[in-house]
C-alpha cells in the first residue's frame, strides 16, 4: 500500500468483502456527485489492498480464499472483529464450534482463522495510507458482509485521528440498521439511511467546512450531544435521465497494481443500473424477499442514458463484462435498450436479474443484446411453494424458462429455497423427481430459508407461522452489543416456523437429486436432451445423467406435437395448433395418451393439464414462426403412427 495517491478532502472507501472483480458501483456514483460539486474526492477500494496483503503475509492465502468467504452469507464479519473494535475474549474459542455446527468444514474454518491474523497489520497499513492524504471526511459504503470491516476501520481513523468525520451508507445502513450503528458506535459521525444521492453532496459540503449537517430525510448523526434521526424520506428518488459518469479510474489503477492482476483482470464485470427497486415487488411483496428495503418503489433510467453509460465504460475502460445492479429488469428494454444493443454487434457480455416469467422472444432479445447470464429469482419447482412465496410463477415457466436460456446459451444461477413455511416433504419428493428430468439444464444451489430484514416474513412473521428468535449467531460473535442491540443491527434473523412438519425425507430426496444435477453439469456428455428437425420428422437425442443414451424419432404428427409444447400447452390448444398447420388432428384422447408416454419418459413435464417440452432445440425458433411454416412438403402420415413415436435406439 506504498502507491502515492493525490491528495482529496473526501476519501471514499470500501472494503472487503466486495466481490473482487466488480469496482464498486456505490463509490462509482458517489465520486460523480461530488465531482459536479467541486469537491475534490478519491475513492480506495480497499478489498483489493486486502487480498494482496493477506497473500504477502501468508503465501498460501489467495483470491481463491478471499472469495470462499465472501461467497458465504455471514461474509467475514468475524474475521474483522479485532481491536480496536472488539478485544479478542475466550468465546472466540467458540466461534469455530459454532461453525461447525453449521456444516462448515475444518479446512474453512482454519482459513477463517488464518485470514483474520493477518487483519491488525492491514488496519495498521490501510489507515496510514489514508491518513497520509489528510482528509476531512473519509466515507464508507456498507453492504452487509462490508459492515464490520467498515466499523473497525473507522474506529482506527478516528483514534489516530480525532477530527476526521466518518460517513456511513449503503444497504447495510438502511432502516433501523443504521440508527443501530450511530447509537453504538460513537465513532460514526453520520449516518446516511436509503438513497444517498439526494443528501450527499450537501452533507459532505457541510462536513467539508466544519459545519453541522442540516436535518436532510434520512440522516442519523449527533446534535448538541443528542442524537438526530431523521426519517428516511417516504418517496424514493427518480434515477431518470442523465447523470454524471460513473467514475471507476481508482479501481483499475489500483487492480493494475496487485499481484493478482492477472487473474483478476479478466473476470472484472463493471456495474451498471437501468432501474432501482421492483415492479413485482410494490404489487406483490415475495414474503422471504428483503432487498430494496426503504427504496421498493420502482424506478427506470431513460434507456438512452443506459446506452450511452455502457458505451462510455466499456470505451473507457476496453472492458466487454458488465453487471446490471437492477434488482429486476425493466420490461420496457425489451423494446429499447435491448435491441439497440443487438443493433451495434458488440461482443458485450451482459448479467442481469429478470423474472422467470419470460417469453421465448425475450429470451431471445436478451441473447443477441449480449446478456449472458441471468437471475431470474426461480427459489422452487413446485407451484403451490411458489405460490406461498407470492412468486407470480408456476413452476412450468420455471423450467420453460431454463430450457429457453439453454436453448440461447444464456447461463442461469438460481436456486432452491427449503424450509419455508407451509413446505411438506411431498413438495420436496415431487421436486426431486422434476429434478431428475432436467438434469440437462443449468442446476440450482439448494439454500435454506433466510428471514431477512424487510421481508414479509421479517415485518410480520406470526401471519405466517414464524418466531424470530434472534440475530442470526454469526453477530454476536462479531458485535460487542448486547443480543437486544443486535435486533437492530442484524439484516438475517434466527427463526422457527411454528407447527412444522418432518420434512427430512422429503429434504433427503430433494438434496440427493440437486447434489445429483449439479455433477452432471460438469459432463457435458452425460447432461444434455436435445431436439434435432429433419423433412417429416424429428429426433430427440437423450444423454442425460443416469439414463440409457437413446435416441427418440417423432413422426410428423408427432414432432408437430412436441414443438407445440415449447412453451407449455393444453390439449385443445394443441389440436388448435395442428389444425391451423394443416395437419391431421387427433382426438384429445390419442394425444393426451401420447404425451403421457412422453412424461413417463422424462422428455415431458406436466403440470395440471399442460404440457412443456424439456428438449432443448438445437436450432431454436419463435413458436410463432413454428406455427405458420410452409408443411407441403412433408410426408403424409396416420394417426397410428403416434403409437410407434417412443421408439428408443
Amino acid at each position: 500500500m506504498s502507491r502515492r495517491r493525490r491528495k482529496a478532502q473526501v476519501l471514499l472507501l470500501a472494503m472487503p468483502w466486495a466481490r473482487l472483480e466488480h469496482p464498486s458501483i456505490q463509490l462509482g456514483l458517489l465520486k460523480a456527485i461530488l465531482d459536479a460539486r467541486g469537491i475534490a474526492s478519491k475513492p480506495m477500494h480497499l478489498y483489493v489492498d486486502f487480498v494482496d496483503h493477506m497473500a504477502n503475509v501468508d503465501p498460501t492465502l489467495g483470491i481463491a480464499d478471499y472469495d470462499d468467504v465472501a461467497s458465504r452469507h455471514f461474509g467475514g464479519d468475524w474475521i474483522f472483529s479485532v481491536p480496536p473494535f472488539r478485544e479478542l475474549l475466550a468465546s472466540d474459542e467458540d466461534y469455530p464450534r459454532f461453525l461447525r455446527g453449521t456444516g462448515e468444514s475444518d479446512a474453512f474454518i482454519g482459513k477463517m482463522s488464518a485470514i483474520r491474523s493477518t487483519v491488525p497489520a492491514f488496519l495498521d497499513a490501510a489507515a496510514a495510507d489514508v491518513l497520509s492524504q489528510d482528509p476531512k471526511v473519509v466515507g464508507f459504503t456498507t453492504t452487509f458482509g462490508q459492515t464490520v470491516a467498515s466499523l473497525v476501520m473507522a474506529k482506527v481513523l478516528k483514534q489516530r485521528a480525532p477530527h476526521l468525520q466518518i460517513v456511513f451508507g449503503g444497504a447495510g445502513c438502511d432502516g433501523d440498521m443504521g440508527e443501530a450503528l450511530c447509537r453504538h458506535f460513537s465513532w460514526v459521525d453520520v449516518v446516511v439511511r436509503g438513497e444517498a444521492e439526494p443528501v450527499f453532496a450537501d452533507l459532505i459540503g457541510a462536513l467539508v467546512h466544519g459545519r453541522e449537517p442540516d436535518p436532510a430525510p434520512g440522516l442519523c448523526y449527533r446534535s448538541k450531544d443528542k442524537l438526530l434521526v431523521v426519517p428516511i424520506a417516504q418517496t424514493a428518488a427518480s434515477i431518470a435521465g442523465t447523470r454524471s459518469r460513473i467514475d471507476y479510474d481508482d479501481y483499475f489503477s489500483r487492480l493494475q497494481a496487485s499481484r493478482f492482476a492477472p487473474e483478476i483482470s479478466p473476470q472484472v464485470s463493471l456495474p451498471f443500473e437501468s432501474s432501482r427497486g421492483c415492479w413485482w415487488g410494490e404489487k406483490h411483496h415475495c414474503t422471504f424477499c428483503g432487498l430494496n428495503g426503504s427504496a421498493m418503489r420502482f424506478r427506470s433510467m431513460e434507456p438512452n442514458a443506459v446506452l450511452d453509460e455502457l458505451l462510455y465504460l466499456a470505451e473507457r475502460y476496453q472492458r466487454l463484462r458488465f453487471n446490471a445492479a437492477d434488482n429486476i429488469i425493466d420490461r420496457k428494454l425489451f423494446r429499447t435498450l435491448l435491441p439497440a444493443l443487438a443493433g451495434l454487434h458488440y461482443d458485450f457480455h451482459i448479467f442481469y436479474e429478470v423474472k422467470a416469467n419470460m417469453r421465448k422472444a425475450e429470451v431471445a432479445s436478451l441473447s443477441a443484446a449480449g446478456v449472458t447470464e441471468i437471475q431470474p429469482g426461480i427459489e422452487s419447482l413446485n407451484s403451490t411453494i411458489l405460490e406461498r412465496m407470492r412468486k407470480g410463477t408456476t413452476a412450468l415457466q420455471n423450467i420453460r424458462l431454463l430450457k429457453w436460456c439453454a436453448a440461447h446459451g444464456i447461463k442461469v444461477h438460481w436456486n432452491i429455497i427449503y424450509g419455508t413455511p407451509g413446505d411438506t416433504s411431498d413438495e420436496y419428493q415431487d421436486m426431486a423427481r422434476i429434478a431428475r428430468d432436467c438434469y440437462h439444464l443449468d442446476a440450482p444451489n439448494l439454500i435454506p430459508l433466510s428471514v431477512e430484514r424487510f421481508s414479509p416474513y421479517h415485518d410480520d412473521p406470526a401471519s405466517y407461522g414464524i418466531e424470530i428468535l434472534g440475530a442470526n449467531g454469526h453477530y454476536r460473535y462479531a458485535y460487542p452489543v448486547k443480543p437486544e442491540a443486535l435486533l437492530d443491527m442484524a439484516y438475517v434473523f434466527e427463526h422457527r416456523v411454528v407447527g412444522r412438519g418432518d420434512l427430512e425425507p422429503g429434504l433427503c430426496a430433494l438434496r440427493a437429486a440437486v447434489d445429483e444435477w449439479q455433477a452432471a453439469q460438469q459432463d457435458a456428455q452425460l447432461g444434455t436432451l436435445k431436439l434435432y428437425r429433419g423433412p417429416g420428422f424429428a429426433v430427440i437425442e437423450d444423454r442425460r445423467r443416469g439414463r440409457t443414451p437413446s435416441d427418440y424419432r417423432l413422426g410428423t404428427v408427432e414432432a408437430r406435437i412436441y414443438e407445440a409444447c415449447d412453451a407449455g400447452s393444453g390439449l385443445a390448444a394443441l389440436r388448435s395448433s395442428l389444425a391451423k398447420r394443416g395437419a391431421a388432428v387427433p382426438e384429445e384422447t390419442t394425444i393426451e395418451e401420447f404425451l403421457d408416454k412422453l412424461v413417463d419418459a422424462g422428455l415431458v413435464f406436466r403440470e395440471g393439464t399442460r404440457y412443456l417440452s424439456l428438449a432443448i432445440e438445437a436450432n431454436p425458433r419463435d413458436t410463432q414462426a413454428v406455427a405458420s411454416d410452409d408443411t407441403s412438403v412433408h410426408r403424409a402420415v396416420t394417426l397410428g403412427e403416434i403409437g410407434v413415436a417412443l421408439r428408443a435406439e
